[in-house]
């Protein structure tokens, strides 16, 4: 059974800047990303629509899935998101990343998902019908293009998975990939990339699993970034919220984001808000300094951004956040505590991160 249509996807070496006027007057005016929590983010584009993940059941006390995702749509749909075209799976760990999966699907029948083979496999098993795009070896040369509509073009970068703060380089994984988003906006275009999890740990190597043999996930990234026709990045969504340092050193210096928001934490309820803060590290957080980083840190679960030409700047997201039940700024309703993982880990680095 076949679950590539090039009617959605197409394949290009790389993307030509768009001008302005006729044709191109559908183009937004930016990119507006919410975050829902741990590695949750949907993405508004104009009237384009798509989700990272979308795992909430596990977070939302007393809820069953399908009540979990309709109260998250809900909320979701206060700020203007309109009906989803994709899922896009970071990596291959269903219990706290796409166990929910099948649930959106039900709620919306045209989603289609992008994910590591296992997860496509899984829907198969599940008797999903949905087209379900299996990301390849071939599919990490940075030149394989998703697009979304007129204005957005999505390449999956091949990525590596955190090693759960083990000081040590491991060799236990799951099939990992980030997203970079090339999105055409009026005022000229812009380059997000997302990665729900992370490591420092062999980004200048190929990567090898048992579906084969990958570029080196810098490579990947790099070759995206080049069929984006982008010098830098308007903004760096990083995982693992701890040990971005050692990533961050590769990164950095290659690609220049302009913006960084952590993603990969508040594993906890969200109907009471987040449970503790997110601590970059001392070393990290000169670093993002000295680079002339902005870090757009989130105050609680559904804080949403707007990213432009201008850069990333935080939105205002009352009706959205009341709909599950948070403040419309800052904290709450529950208390902030203290980092679990920083616990053993206090400043979230390792020597020679």
């Amino acid at each position: 059974m076949k679950f590539f249509k090039r009617s959605w996807v197409a394949i290009a070496a790389a993307s030509a800047a768009i001008g302005c006027g006729g044709a191109n007057d559908n183009r937004p005016e930016n990119l507006k990303a919410t975050w829902f929590g741990v590695t949750n983010h949907h993405y508004q584009v104009g009237e384009t629509s798509f989700i990272q993940d979308g795992q909430v059941s596990n977070y939302m006390e007393g809820l069953t899935a399908a009540q979990a995702v309709d109260k998250t749509w809900a909320a979701l749909s206060k700020g203007g998101a309109t009906t989803p075209s994709h899922i896009f799976i970071g990596h291959d760990h269903t219990a706290d990343h796409s166990r929910d999966t099948p649930v959106w699907l039900a709620k919306f029948p045209q989603i289609k998902v992008v994910a590591p083979k296992s997860q496509c496999d899984r829907l198969v098993e599940l008797g999903i019908k949905n087209e379900c795009l299996t990301l390849t070896p071939a599919m990490s040369d940075g030149k394989f293009v998703i697009k979304l509509g007129d204005n957005v073009e999505i390449r999956p970068v091949k990525w590596t998975h955190s090693n759960h703060n083990v000081c040590v380089t491991t060799t236990a994984t799951f099939p990992t990939w980030g997203y970079l988003m090339r999105i055409d906006t009026k005022r000229g275009p812009i380059t997000v990339y997302s990665h729900d999890s992370g490591s420092g740990d062999g980004l200048d190597k190929p990567v090898v699993e048992d579906t084969g043999t990958y570029l080196a996930p810098l490579t990947s990234l790099a070759n995206a970034m080049q069929g984006a026709g982008a010098t830098r990045m308007d903004l760096w969504q990083g995982g693992s919220e701890t040990r971005v340092m050692k990533q961050a050193r590769q990164l950095v210096p290659l690609f220049k984001p302009k913006a960084f928001q952590p993603q990969h934490w508040a594993e906890r309820s969200m109907l009471q808000g987040i449970p503790y803060d997110w601590f970059p590290g001392a070393t990290f957080t000169k670093f993002l300094a000295d680079n002339g980083i902005n870090v757009v840190k989130q105050q609680n679960y559904f804080d949403a951004v707007a990213v432009d030409v201008d850069g990333t700047r935080r939105l205002a997201n009352p009706a959205v956040k009341a709909e599950i039940g948070l403040p419309a700024d800052g904290t709450g309703p529950g208390p902030v505590g203290s980092h679990p993982r920083l616990a053993a880990l206090p400043s979230g680095e390792c020597p020679g991160d």
